[in-house]
């Protein structure tokens, strides 16, 4: 067993452990603070052997970016069982590194090789150190987990047995400076290990950007290591502070020598605040970013570190520096997201976000799923396995090119020669309305439009066109109707559409359409779980033409949804009945200050989830609320400048009595002007084909019907599909 009075150039063994993946990392610090690395060493996965003096080991504490732990190797034995190792274990004066007065812990890590219980392990290992001592001083020493003068530990594998002394004590993550953290908190000796493997600090960089920055953790460790300053100064104790070897006039003087080099390097810094790459950070949490800024502040880097509440979707609405920098981030993948499988296109708008504002920059994105990294188009991507606590991430690091814009697929009409069409007055029907539409088309260039609205009776169908994909609905025949013919003239329609769209029957996806009662529209046709992304304007929406009677998209309110986003632009804005939240979607792109969505079906709300993550906009500014919409309004204290109701024609409810639009619109819209502001706006909707809007309301509020001016072309022939009001208090 090394002796505690050893000379302190005497060359031992240490271990020190880090996150496994970032081995290679440590390797290369470990060499730098003066260890030789034993590249021979039989040392766990997360784990590098080095040989240096006990200066290291002081060093190694201090200045260590990536290590966990530092470990100071006492003893190396052969044990084929606990017993062996108890038996060993008492042997050994243990009086020269602790007192019987100190407290102390013991821990054991067993390789997969030994099948013995970890835990009866540390009890023999306890055992063995209480039993020598009470022998040697006639005094039982004391055990405490929780803050032990000092910590041994052993790593067993096969028949050979390594005896630690635990010189970090509190693992070295713990630095000091962060006392609370957001969702997922990351790392800090992570955080360290990622910035290495993306290459920071280096001149290339003009800036490090962190868009999802949580309480801080990357920036403040791009910082210290950018700015050359011990990680290790924000702690009170470590591990080697109990121990009876411990060297105070070796420590002291590294310590003198650390905090002078951070006074030199944070003067330097102040004094030229220009020199040297920006250190950025975005979160749209704002209890989070007061959280950043306070670890920031403990650290004295406020102003070398801008931190400013901003989602992902407003990324490029501030000026980032020229010149390629870094971005490097940990986005959210808590349990809310994942349960509403939003993460993925969370990733997806980081990319798209990234490839608009940051072309050429070098980036980097944790992942705890592999596929969610690959949906970030990077250039000469690369993939690092790590793992953040017990949790296995993916790294994925590359340069970040400019994605192609969505490919926008216009119905064209192309009868091939001497076709034989069934239904050709159908076909003749359908090309009458393409080229009624086709100047609409070319310069708006809608993704999704409605081509067809059961023009003629005897093909009484609904077709949408979604970017290439077809939404077939058949409104279902009366009794009288022969359904044998009726199924003829369903073929009918798909083979034409089949010819002169030149659309494959796969991208035709049929349904058949009857009066739906109470919330049977929201009934789950299948589960493919298929979503299409179609743009409108500036958001992303997620549409499924297969798993539900309605596609998640209702086409006829996209100018609607377009006004909206001019208009909420730094509002509160209130999306009631909000279905897959679209309209709330293109408030936020628009810029609305917040928003609240409410929505019955949680079904819709994990959609609309989707969406916003697929748009970068975050809960905390754009909350999903699951309830009733008209006891919602009863209960809520909120006020909100823009209000959009699009109410169902009919919804049974559990909380109330059912909901009626023309029985009860007047109710509802009282209670949804009593959440507006004195000069705010209420948009009113609904597609029931026999609604009369209440006069009495003409007489409370300033009521104008804005119909024509919210139908687009592929909705403006024969009776409005749906009416629309703007509804203001009267000055």
């Amino acid at each position: 067993m090394i002796s505690s009075k050893m000379k302190s150039t005497q060359p031992m063994r240490w271990v020190a452990t880090c996150s496994a993946g970032l081995e290679r990392a440590l390797a290369q610090e470990l060499e730098s603070l003066g260890g030789r690395v034993l590249a021979d060493a039989d040392t766990a996965a997360g784990a590098v052997a080095v040989e240096a003096g006990i200066e290291f080991g002081y060093r190694a504490c201090l200045w260590s970016r990536v290590a966990e732990r530092v470990l100071l190797q006492l003893a190396s034995f052969e044990a084929n069982s606990a017993d062996d190792i108890y038996h060993y274990c008492r042997g050994l004066d243990w009086l020269d590194h602790m007192s019987e007065d100190d407290y102390f812990a013991v821990s054991a890590i067993l390789h997969e090789s030994v099948k013995d219980n970890p835990r009866f392990v540390t009890l023999r290992l306890k055992d063995a150190i209480v039993d020598r001592i009470r022998n040697d001083t006639g005094k039982r020493p004391s055990v405490d987990t929780r803050k032990p003068d000092i910590v041994f530990s052993l790593y067993w594998k096969a028949d050979r047995v390594q005896l630690y002394l635990d010189f970090s004590g509190d693992p070295l993550h713990r630095r000091g400076y962060r006392t609370e953290a957001g969702e997922a908190p990351l790392k800090e000796t992570l955080a360290a290990g990622m910035l290495a493997l993306a290459g920071w600090p280096a001149p290339k960089f003009s800036a490090l950007l962190d868009p999802f920055c949580g309480s801080g953790t990357l920036l403040v460790e791009a910082a210290l290591a950018m700015y050359g300053i011990a990680p290790g100064l924000g702690r009170e104790w470590f591990g080697f502070f109990g121990w009876r070897g411990a060297q105070r006039s070796v420590w002291d003087p590294l310590v003198e020598e650390a905090k002078a080099q951070r006074e030199r390097a944070l003067q330097g810094a102040l004094e030229n605040p220009a020199q040297g790459p920006r250190l950025i950070g975005y979160d749209a949490d704002r209890e989070v970013v007061a959280i950043a800024r306070e670890n920031i502040q403990r650290v004295g880097l406020e102003r070398l570190i801008h931190i400013e509440r901003r989602e992902l979707a407003t990324l490029g609405e501030r000026a980032l520096p020229e010149g390629h920098g870094l971005i490097l981030t940990n986005p959210p993948y808590g349990e809310r997201l994942l349960d509403r499988g939003a993460v993925p296109w969370l990733y997806e708008a980081l990319s798209r976000q990234a490839s608009r504002y940051c072309e050429g920059w070098k980036l980097g994105v944790l992942a705890a799923q592999i596929e969610d990294a690959d949906r970030v188009g990077l250039e000469e991507p690369t993939v690092h396995r790590l793992y953040n606590g017990p949790l296995r991430v993916y790294l994925r690091l590359g340069t970040v090119r400019k994605l192609p814009e969505p490919r926008l697929r216009v119905p064209a009409w192309a009868m091939p020669e001497n076709t034989d069409l069934i239904a050709m007055d159908f076909a003749n029907r359908l090309n009458r309305n393409l080229k009624r539409l086709k100047k609409w088309i070319e310069a708006e260039q809608p993704m999704c439009m409605r081509l067809y609205d059961a023009d003629m009776p005897e093909f009484n169908v609904a077709i949408d066109w979604y970017n290439g994909d077809i939404h077939l609905q058949e409104y279902a025949p009366p009794k009288s109707v022969d359904p044998v013919r009726a199924h003829q003239r369903l073929q009918a329609v798909q083979d034409t559409l089949q010819k002169v769209l030149g659309v494959h029957s796969r991208y035709i996806h049929v349904k058949s359409r009857r009066q739906q009662k109470g919330r049977e529209q929201y009934r789950k046709l299948g589960d493919a779980g298929r979503y299409l992304q179609v743009q409108e304007g500036q958001a992303r929406l997620l549409v499924n033409l297969d798993d539900y009677l309605d596609t998640g998209l209702f086409l006829d309110h996209r100018p609607t949804r377009l006004r909206l986003q001019e208009l909420c632009k730094g509002k509160r804005f209130l999306n009631l009945f909000c279905y897959t939240a679209a309209a709330t979607v293109q408030a936020g792109v628009g810029g609305c200050r917040s928003s609240v969505s409410v929505d019955t079906s949680k079904t819709y709300l994990d959609w609309a989830a989707r969406n916003f993550a697929l748009n970068g906009l975050a809960e905390c500014n754009h909350r999903l609320v699951q309830a009733d919409g008209m006891r919602w309004l009863e209960e809520t204290r909120e006020q909100f400048d823009v209000i959009f109701v699009d109410p169902p024609t009919f919804s049974n409810s559990k909380s109330r009595t059912d909901f009626d639009v023309q029985t009860d619109h007047v109710a509802l819209i009282d209670l949804a002007m009593r959440r507006l502001e004195r000069d705010g706006l209420l948009i009113f909707s609904n597609n029931f084909r026999k609604f009369v809007l209440d006069e009495a309301l003409a007489g409370d509020y300033d009521v104008k019907e804005i119909t024509p001016a919210t139908l687009s072309p592929d909705f403006n022939e024969g009776a409005p599909i749906h009416r629309c009001w703007e509804i203001r208090f009267q000055h």
